[in-house]
């Protein structure tokens, strides 16, 4: 996915190059539909670019949304318990995200960074839960851990992300 909007963000600013070079480049010989085409190019250089932008957005958004509504679930918190939890998972997804980016195909390093990441995501949960509500939490990790079969990686599992 991040290799997908990395070359849609590549191919938005060639675009956008182009288009700003042809537009630059007036000359009495082109036709009035040839101009209008380099309008055209550099507007689609531009929407593409933001579309990728957006997509990288919401995809972080939605990450988070399933982890807290997990632990929301699991933990039955309170209103304030999730004003104050959010910005943790959000930062969490945040350096997954650049985690993988960093190791891209190294899954050992990978691995040993999201171990990390994990840890320092439950320490700070821990603060925040009551001891239940951290009880519940860890139970909830473990039967996810167990279901993966130890592939503490996948998506889709709150702490296991």
């Amino acid at each position: 996915m991040q290799d997908g909007i990395f070359y849609l963000c590549t191919i938005s600013i060639i675009l956008i190059f182009a288009g700003y070079l042809l537009l630059k480049k007036r000359n009495n010989n082109l036709l009035i539909h040839t101009t209008r085409m380099k309008k055209i190019i550099l507007v689609l250089g531009i929407i593409l670019l933001g579309i990728g932008c957006n997509t990288e957005q919401e995809k972080m958004d939605k990450m988070n949304k399933k982890i807290l509504a997990r632990i929301t679930n699991v933990c039955q918190l309170a209103p304030d318990q999730v004003t104050k939890i959010s910005p943790i998972t959000e930062n969490f997804i945040k350096v997954r995200i650049a985690t993988k980016d960093k190791y891209g195909n190294n899954e050992q390093g990978f691995k040993n960074a999201m171990e990390a990441n994990r840890k320092s995501l439950i320490d700070t949960l821990q603060k925040i839960l009551t001891p239940d509500q951290f009880e519940k939490l860890k139970a909830s990790f473990q039967q996810q851990k167990n279901k993966n079969g130890q592939g503490g990686d996948q998506e889709g599992g709150g702490g296991q992300e």
